[in-house]
């Protein structure tokens, strides 16, 4: 039996009014889901469209390309934003400087004036200030050198406590193209081309300055005790200048010098001790810490002792009024004035030149200032 094979009708074509009224017909006689089929499928692509870029937005940056799967995931709360370039400054608008104070100590009324100078001054010489204070910790200082290092400072002006200590930050500074400035404390000659400059005064010649007053002052000779402070590389230099300067009858208590901490209290507690040794054999007690002449007054002047021009002779270093007020006063013979604003200006000056291209020289001594009770009217 022969099996006739089925034959398929094609499908329609409509060309013309009436096939198309037709095909319509027959699209209106599906069921209604049917119809709107393509709609849907066309907003579900946009739906999914959207998902997939508002997903984008929350990818987190710098995702790993492939994670362990017992490895927790950290979660990122938030991106940080970049900040945006600093503009360049205009002509109306000059760049703005930045520059930093490593100090010893603010504890103390010298690097106090320092920074009063500093922020005062500042601004004449186009810079912003920062200041870091070690309190007598080398690390503290050096921790402040690194900081101008990395935010990228133009100039430092370096006091530290330990000159030592800080010379390897120094060097860094100097070859990350800061200006480098140190502030009253003088590298040695084998060091001095670490730094840029120095702005401070000259220790030795003021101690040997002190030493000549006390000579004319006792020609017969006399006995001193000197009093040092913690931080001794100025001071140092201080008590060897007024070596120079005494004559040789002018005699050095055995045991010499004795190092304080700069607090008063402990500089009383000293001096008591000494004055009960050898305080009827004392004429001069030189202090060749800054500002520390009032303590030593106190300690004398408590022990029944006369001080001034019938009595022990006292000479310190001094910082601001006091010192000018004592001599006055007749409790100090000598004061050598130290003129801090005068540092902070000369630096910041350095610095400027040397910034704008210009070349300075590497030693700059502030003038001291010499009082008396005879030209006490003069300064």
């Amino acid at each position: 039996m022969k099996i006739k094979p089925v034959e398929f009708a094609s499908m329609p074509q409509y060309r013309d009014k009436c096939a198309h009224e037709a095909k319509q017909a027959m699209i209106e006689s599906l069921p209604r889901r049917w119809r709107y089929m393509p709609l849907a499928a066309a907003l579900l692509s946009v739906t999914l469209v959207l998902g997939i870029i508002g997903c984008a937005e929350r990818v987190v940056v710098n995702a790993p390309e492939a994670v362990d799967v017992e490895t927790p995931i950290p979660i990122v709360s938030s991106i940080p934003s970049i900040p945006p370039k600093p503009k360049p400054p205009t002509p109306d608008q000059p760049q703005v400087l930045k520059a930093g104070f490593i100090n010893q100590s603010m504890a103390t009324p010298s690097k106090k004036s320092s920074w009063d100078a500093f922020q005062r001054l500042a601004p004449d010489y186009g810079f912003e200030m920062t200041q870091f204070s070690g309190n007598y910790e080398p690390e503290v200082e050096v921790a402040g050198i690194n900081h101008c290092i990395a935010e990228g400072y133009d100039a430092i002006f370096v006091n530290p406590s330990d000159i030592n200590a800080v010379i390897p930050s120094l060097i860094m500074a100097k070859e990350a193209g800061m200006i480098v400035g140190m502030f009253a404390s003088e590298l040695l000659d084998g060091d001095k081309d670490i730094a840029d400059f120095f702005c401070g005064f000259d220790d030795f010649l003021g101690g040997k300055l002190a030493g000549e007053f006390v000579s004319k002052k006792f020609p017969n000779g006399a006995i001193f005790v000197g009093i040092e402070g913690k931080v001794r590389h100025s001071q140092i230099k201080r008590h060897a200048g007024f070596l120079a300067g005494i004559a040789k009858n002018i005699l050095e208590l055995d045991p010499p010098h004795i190092v304080i901490d700069r607090e008063p209290h402990e500089t009383l507690e000293l001096l008591e001790e000494i004055i009960i040794k050898y305080g009827d054999d004392i004429s001069i007690v030189f202090c060749y810490w800054d500002h520390g002449v009032s303590s030593i007054i106190q300690a004398l002047e408590a022990a029944g002792l006369v001080v001034g021009a019938d009595g022990i002779c006292v000479i310190g270093f001094d910082v601001n009024d006091t010192g000018y007020q004592q001599v006055k006063d007749g409790t100090q013979s000598l004061s050598i004035g130290l003129n801090w604003a005068d540092v902070a200006a000369k630096s910041l000056e350095n610095a400027k030149i040397m910034l704008e291209g210009g070349n300075v020289y590497y030693q700059n001594h502030i003038p001291l200032d010499i009082v008396t009770i005879d030209d006490i009217d003069k300064n």
